[in-house]
């Protein structure tokens, strides 16, 4: 007696192809094979694997983002609150960073559209120095602020969740402004800049 075998495989997949390269990226196989005798009935099992779904492409929530100043060109050390406040004197350079705080993706990438100075730490009080608008540094400044490249080498494990800049040393002019920044600042002549004497961040 000769018994036939039925036999029937298949395949399936999914792919995708960047619009930026020639390369096939293969997001999906399925392979199905089944046999079974021509003469018998026999109850059918399906076993489907499928896989985990893809993390979203967006994360809904808060992005929190920290304020630092570093105590050298190197950003090897920060200051920290107990070390505040601190003195420099009249354009010294001021070595800031700012980063996002608890992401993991790498596709993220930290851009600071605006960034003013206040003579305290409410963000609306007047007066106010603009320190990066539209993400440049500001162009009446006398002093450029400056970027300082975050690059791979860095040992940051996310170097584009990072934003480092250099500003130098100021005091507002305006005496009630100076006395809620620094207490009391010796100035020279008075003059119509807003950066002169000496002071504290």
């Amino acid at each position: 007696m000769v018994v036939a075998v039925f036999l029937w495989q298949k395949t399936m997949s999914l792919s995708s192809t960047n619009s930026h390269s020639l390369l096939v990226e293969l997001l999906f196989r399925l392979y199905i094979s089944c046999s079974y005798s021509t003469g018998d009935f026999l109850p059918l099992t399906v076993n489907v694997f499928t896989l985990p779904p893809p993390p979203p492409v967006t994360q809904y929530g808060p992005l929190n983002l920290e304020l630092r100043i570093a105590n050298d060109q190197h950003y090897s050390e920060y200051y920290t609150n107990r070390d505040y406040p601190v003195v420099k004197l009249l354009s010294d350079p001021v070595f800031l960073e700012v980063r996002i705080l608890q992401r993991t993706d790498s596709n993220l990438v930290l851009i600071l559209h605006e960034c003013w100075a206040t003579p305290s730490t409410n963000p609306l009080q007047q007066p106010q120095w603009p320190i990066l608008v539209n993400r440049c540094p500001y162009g009446g400044d006398n002093y450029q602020t400056h970027f300082i490249l975050v690059e791979e080498a860095s040992g940051l494990q996310f170097p584009s969740h990072y934003q480092r800049f250099v500003v130098s040393t100021f005091t507002f002019v305006d005496s009630t402004s100076q006395q809620a920044l620094t207490g009391p600042v010796p100035t020279g002549p008075e003059q119509s800049s807003q950066k002169n004497g000496s002071g504290h961040l």
